[in-house]
């Protein structure tokens, strides 16, 4: 029965739809229906499927287990204090749900066993960056040549609330975060085709007009470029020319972003209102699930300054820990070919952690899918008979050939 379960195409299919609808389906109020959306019922699918995989005695590793007790811990602390601290009941269990999908990692380190899965996923996600480019491109034409009425569009989308515009034509969608994720799986290959998928994703992410999303793709391109290996001269060569383009291309992309004052000035106020409500216990643990600020009453957009204020400077700290973990599996790992394959899930979570000082991807569905899914491949990967079964089968092969 184990057999069956670990094999059984409904799983393989559903891992698909699963990671597909994270990859395009932004904060997945595109697919709700009422209350539900269908991110939310395929969380509740992937941990029923977890379940029967525990109960036909199917572990999950140490490490992963490890973490899902102090995640837990931790949920259960902050939302106490929430209680204590009087939040609002709709609040506090809005705060919870935001970080539930926490637990996804439990299905993707039942599902992750070999290197297939591994290539799968990284498909899943190079495709779905491209879809979202693509889609981008083609909004932005039916946009300009009247196609789509911009009132119509801009009225529907204010409502659902996925999305935010760039004046008449352009916009941000809350998805675009695997635009980035995804050109940083192309820019990691040396196939041609991938060059230039590379290149058409990063003018969708310019097009987005989203500094954060520009300034911290470039910084993780100069890291991957210079990792790499290639003449000095030519390091020095993409450097000065990148510094050129930078200077030329700022001025014009700032002027095409417009006025970003009074964005800039919400978060200074946000800073502001967080540091008033400090208090000794708070300082360490936080005010709780649920309790928010005046100008924000439930989620902010630094991730880091939320957690600070719910969770304290103890929940901060386990929250960066899901950076650090993810890099200190990669670096253990011995096989360079693991190595190579696995190295885009650093560069995302890289991107995330960076990303989430501007804007909430950390601590929600989006960001945390793809984090869960990196702890989970590469705590897999370092499991000793599965680097000793890539090792033996990579042997075969060339004593084959």
């Amino acid at each position: 029965m184990q057999k069956i379960i670990s094999q059984n195409s409904f799983v393989r299919i559903f891992f698909f739809l699963l990671l597909s609808e994270c990859v395009i389906g932004g904060g997945g109020r595109f697919t709700a229906f009422g209350p539900l959306s269908l991110r939310m019922i395929f969380f509740g699918i992937g941990l029923l499927i977890s379940f029967i995989y525990f109960l036909y005695n199917k572990t999950l590793p140490r490490d992963v287990s490890l973490l899902v007790m102090i995640f837990t811990i931790l949920i259960i602390i902050s939302s106490i204090y929430g209680v204590l601290n009087n939040a609002p009941m709709d609040l506090l269990l809005e705060d919870i749900k935001a970080v539930m999908f926490f637990y996804i990692i439990i299905f993707f380190s039942f599902y992750i066993h070999s290197r297939k899965d591994i290539e799968n996923s990284i498909l899943i996600i190079k495709a779905g960056s491209v879809f979202l480019a693509l889609i981008y491109f083609l909004f932005i034409v039916l946009l300009l040549t009247g196609t789509i009425d911009f009132q119509s569009f801009w009225e529907k989308q204010s409502e659902i609330g996925e999305v935010l515009f760039r004046g008449e034509t352009l916009f941000f969608y809350k998805g675009f975060l695997y635009l980035c994720i995804g050109y940083l799986f192309f820019i990691s290959s040396h196939k041609a085709s991938d060059r230039f998928f590379s290149v058409m994703i990063f003018i969708a992410i310019v097009l987005t007009l989203t500094r954060g999303f520009l300034l911290f793709i470039i910084i993780i391109t100069l890291i991957n470029f210079f990792a790499g290996k290639r003449s000095i001269w030519f390091k020095y060569f993409v450097a000065g020319l990148l510094f050129l383009v930078f200077l030329i291309g700022i001025p014009i992309f700032l002027e095409a972003l417009g006025e970003k004052s009074e964005s800039d000035l919400i978060r200074i106020m946000q800073l502001d209102q967080v540091f008033q409500g400090i208090n000794i216990f708070s300082l360490f643990f936080g005010h709780g699930f649920g309790v928010g600020i005046p100008v924000r009453p439930i989620h902010m957009e630094i991730s880091y300054l939320e957690i600070f204020q719910k969770q304290g400077l103890f929940g901060l700290l386990l929250w960066i820990s899901l950076a650090f973990y993810p890099i200190w599996l990669f670096l253990k790992i011995r096989n360079k070919e693991i190595k190579n394959l696995t190295f885009p899930f650093i560069l995302g979570v890289i991107f995330i952690f960076l990303q989430s000082g501007t804007n909430p991807y950390l601590n929600n569905s989006i960001g945390l899918s793809f984090i869960t899914l990196s702890i989970a491949i590469l705590s897999r990967v370092n499991e000793l008979d599965f680097i000793q079964d890539w090792e033996n089968r990579a042997m075969n092969i060339r004593n084959s050939n």
